[in-house]
């Protein structure tokens, strides 16, 4: 009689344990703060052969180009998973970096102006960060595991930025000469971004992340040369794959049973 009750109240008990074990082991949603660094590389932008520039009464030639060099940025971003296994990111990336000038005579007049404006302009960089803000989902794998790889797509808009298409150079000590003038500068402009990661965990609360993406942004390029320097030149608007490697820390927040987070 005792065995058959011992059996009866081991298989009850067994039976309560087995939806509070399921109920342990699934996944709360989870919130998780992300604050990295990020390294993004170089893309060239445009060429122009044969442009124009008049120094004195006859015109020497140049042969420009701009390239976006690589820059160090910042990555901030919140991501909220509805399941383990999928979530919705929101995030600010600070994409570093800026423009590298190139300048070669193609037709000399013997002016000394224009010889000290070319080489002015030859190997100039400068600044030419921007924000993207931007959304998207995320799929991650291994939920259960330590390391968790993941995917994910964003979209977004690009803010800020320099010119892509205006183009000076010093002449003189205290004087600058416009190549290509840039009256309706473009400050905001679609951004889509597509991601590989993983992340691990470095205690409870904590994680590391590392991340390849491609930042698929939009520049405006010089289509030809102008009549003359100082002018606007044809442009077109043109897309460009950005690569950026992010590396940084994430805090992660679960609610639990009985309480929000």
């Amino acid at each position: 009689m005792m065995p058959a009750r011992v059996l009866i109240v081991c298989a009850s008990l067994l039976a309560l344990t087995q939806p509070l074990a399921a109920q342990r082991e699934a996944d709360q949603a989870t919130l998780v703060f992300s604050l990295a660094a990020a390294f993004s590389g170089s893309a060239d932008l445009w060429t122009v052969q044969d442009q124009p520039v008049f120094r004195q009464q006859v015109a020497d030639t140049f042969a420009l180009g701009r390239k976006r060099s690589s820059g160090l940025g910042v990555f901030m971003a919140g991501i909220y998973f509805f399941k383990p296994n999928f979530g919705i990111a929101g995030e600010a990336f600070f994409l570093g970096g800026g423009f590298e000038d190139s300048c070669r005579h193609t037709f000399q007049t013997g002016s000394a102006e224009a010889v000290t404006l070319c080489n002015g302009i030859n190997g100039s960089s400068k600044s030419a960060n921007a924000v993207i803000l931007s959304a998207g989902p995320v799929l991650r794998f291994n939920t259960r595991k330590t390391i968790k790889p993941y995917v994910r797509a964003n979209v977004g808009l690009q803010i800020g930025g320099r010119s892509s298409v205006e183009l000076s150079g010093r002449v003189t000590t205290d004087f600058f000469s416009v190549v290509y003038d840039d009256p309706d500068q473009r400050n905001i402009s679609l951004a889509l971004a597509a991601a590989v990661g993983m992340t691990a965990s470095l205690g409870p609360g904590y994680q590391l992340r590392w991340e390849l993406r491609d930042n698929y942004v939009g520049y405006d390029r010089v289509t030809g040369p102008t009549a003359r320097d100082g002018l606007s030149p044809a442009r077109e608007f043109d897309y460009k794959h950005v690569w950026s490697f992010v590396l940084g820390v994430d805090i992660v927040l679960e609610r639990r049973r009985g309480r929000r987070y």
